[in-house]
């Protein structure tokens, strides 16, 4: 019997399902795939993709290419702040299926995940939705000597 029961039901779903790297938009291939083993019952939950050398020059290489084109910090505040709000949404919405991937891969309960990583996770998405609007990179020209500190 598997020592964290409330988790290794959820796995039924997951033999044979293929797990890809994303780079540059497009799923890439791995040469070498490795195991992800659950610690609270020794059994392989899934195999994911190695990236390799190759694989990661060309996820560094993408990621310079968007970074000098703008595609994130060139994007108003406003749309930035929407877009982690967004993602705060999307983890939201699939709490329960992240919090059992999160448990089954740590060992631990799925409470435990589902009750407080999760969410928490979300949490520091909104946390800095808030904030994409409000860093300007200027500070304000204090009027008076009173209001130095």
């Amino acid at each position: 019997m598997p020592l964290l029961s409330d988790t290794h039901s959820y796995t039924a779903e997951w033999p044979g399902r293929e797990w890809h790297m994303m780079i540059d938009g497009k799923h890439a291939d791995a040469d070498v795939l490795r195991d992800v083993i659950d610690p609270g019952s020794g059994q392989v939950i899934a195999q994911v993709p190695d990236a390799g050398p190759a694989q990661v020059e060309a996820a560094v290489a993408a990621a310079r290419r968007s970074f000098d084109a703008g595609v994130w910090h060139r994007q108003p505040a406003d749309e930035r702040s929407r877009v982690l709000w967004r993602i705060a949404e999307m983890i939201d919405a699939r709490a329960d299926e992240i919090a059992t991937i999160e448990a089954l891969n740590q060992g631990g309960p799925h409470a435990n995940a589902r009750q407080g990583l999760i969410p928490e996770a979300a949490r520091v998405f909104r946390y800095y939705a808030g904030w994409a609007d409000k860093i300007g990179g200027r500070s304000g020209q204090l009027r008076t000597r009173a209001m130095e500190l």
